[in-house]
């Protein structure tokens, strides 16, 4: 009888011994995107990968508090006591005085451009060709800005017209951010037989 109960009395040693280093013992996570929860049925912080080493040091049903031991660079961590004293504030970049003096200069040139008249006669149209594209008439050249103001945008029209003066198709080139004195390229087709053409005519548009 005494035996039995040495037996009995060893079992249930072994058996709390179990429980304890199963409570606090060493695990690894056995599938990926396992969720880390701030507590039971709580927000997920984190997921762990399958394999990921923890030290269980509470349980509680289905559930298990655990710990995870690793490294991490120091410059990637934040004292929340020190921050909690002293905010991290972000400050934005100090802009850099040559982009700030562009960008009065570009204002200015806006501002200029609201009080003047632009007009065809601002532009100088220079180094014009008419080629065949596809069954259509390529306009290109370049355009020189002699306003002496800054567009925001530049819509021109460009009419082809036959020996009898005809009009015989229609195009339109648009060019942004068009500065005082700037030469630009452009370039357009227009929907017509390139070998009727015997005279052009290019336009600002207000």
């Amino acid at each position: 009888m005494m035996k039995r109960r040495v037996i009995i009395y060893l079992s249930l040693a072994l058996l709390v011994a179990s429980l304890t280093v199963f409570a606090q013992g060493f695990f690894v996570i056995k599938s990926d995107n396992t969720k880390l929860m701030a507590r039971p049925q709580g927000k997920s912080i984190t997921t762990l990968s399958e394999g990921t080493e923890v030290k269980v040091i509470e349980s509680s049903g289905k559930w298990s508090k655990v710990q995870i031991e690793g490294w991490v660079l120091t410059d990637s961590i934040v004292d929340l006591t020190a921050s909690k004293e002293e905010p991290i504030i972000k400050k934005d970049k100090p802009a850099n005085k040559e982009d700030n003096s562009t960008a009065n200069k570009i204002k200015n040139e806006e501002t200029k451009a609201k009080k003047t008249e632009v007009t065809n006669s601002s532009f100088i149209y220079d180094k014009i060709k008419l080629t065949r594209s596809f069954g259509y008439t390529r306009v290109q050249g370049e355009i020189t800005n002699y306003s002496g103001i800054y567009l925001k945008e530049a819509k021109f029209k460009i009419t082809l017209y036959d020996s009898n003066n005809e009009l015989i198709g229609t195009g339109y080139s648009r060019i942004k951010k068009l500065s005082a004195n700037e030469t630009r390229s452009f370039a357009t087709s227009i929907d017509c037989d390139p070998t009727q053409v015997k005279n052009y005519r290019i336009e600002f548009q207000k």
